[in-house]
């Protein structure tokens, strides 16, 4: 155990920065691996799945709502399958969701109709709402667990640069026990830095693709490798047709997000061959990852001091 040292935004924030190479590979990996995810489970459609988070979101946020006028009333993972059967689902309207996630109202009312009919949403007296399925819990409690581990692992490494110890165990615990204060807190702040990326971008396979493309570059920075970080590699990992990704890998070299060191010569050679020049005036990576530093900077801090509770 540690002894607790108060700390703040700042503080976070500068031990991102100074740290940053350590931090932001656990970072994108564990990005890596919830954006692949979200995207297999919902159909190769990250714009669907955004949507299903939006959802989720606000489902535990009713849960802990309902929390506050009945302390009775459990936020534990466990207690998760009993909540959301009983728990009141808000009426959402198109143009909330859109300035929520930075979709376009009309891509947001489009989806929906298709994830209704694909019963991934369900609708009831003009009310939407998500509610995980009794068949889909098994997958469903894996894919938590998966994502939880990996979580714990980044809040481990953002903690070592505050010289703060956490047990894995004791945290995992404390975020099971009280899961739906934690995973309000997580899915708001993937939203957040989904969005990020939906306003400047358009596109989140881009996100995906600028994700692996960091992991891959970190690798072969490490390991002193010289070849060229290979698309079809990135294709595969990420579940995109190669086609794509390489059409979509130029995309990020013209609006300037990818290091064209690590790729082959054909795409630094035909990059500017492309019609995306107005878009490097608005767009850089570093941009966007001030902005994500910023945004994750307060789920840790939120994240850490709760569980400092417990030291």
């Amino acid at each position: 155990m540690s002894t607790y040292v108060p700390f703040d935004f700042n503080q976070i924030k500068k031990a991102f920065k100074d740290n940053y190479q350590n931090i932001s590979f656990e970072f994108n990996k564990s990005q890596g691996i919830f954006l692949n995810d979200i995207y297999k489970r919902y159909n190769n459609d990250l714009d669907s799945a955004v949507i299903i988070l939006y959802f989720a979101k606000n489902l535990h946020r009713n849960i802990l709502r309902k929390r506050e006028k009945d302390l009775s009333v459990g936020i534990s993972f466990n207690e998760f399958w009993n909540n959301h059967n009983v728990i009141n689902t808000d009426k959402h309207k198109v143009i909330e969701i859109s300035k929520s996630t930075g979709l376009p109202k009309e891509t947001v009312r489009r989806k929906i109709k298709k994830l209704i009919k694909m019963k991934m949403l369900e609708e009831r007296k003009n009310i939407t709402y998500w509610t995980p399925i009794e068949k889909d819990k098994a997958s469903y409690n894996l894919i938590i667990d998966k994502h939880l581990n990996v979580l714990i692992n980044l809040i481990k490494t953002v903690s070592i640069h505050l010289n703060i110890k956490l047990d894995e165990v004791v945290v995992k615990k404390e975020i099971l026990e009280n899961f739906s204060f934690y995973w309000l807190r997580y899915l708001e702040t993937q939203l957040e830095y989904l969005k990020t990326w939906q306003v400047k971008v358009k596109d989140l396979e881009l996100l995906m693709i600028y994700t692996e493309f960091e992991i891959q570059k970190k690798i072969f920075k490490n390991n002193k490798i010289t070849s060229h970080i290979s698309t079809t590699n990135i294709a595969n990992v990420i579940g995109l047709p190669r086609s794509t990704t390489i059409r979509k890998v130029s995309k990020l070299l013209q609006m300037k997000i990818l290091d064209d060191k690590f790729l082959s010569k054909r795409f630094v050679k035909n990059k500017s061959n492309f019609f995306f020049k107005n878009l490097i005036k608005y767009t850089n990576v570093k941009n966007i990852s001030d902005s994500s530093i910023n945004t994750f900077s307060e789920f840790y801090l939120t994240v850490i001091k709760s569980l400092m509770r417990k030291y």
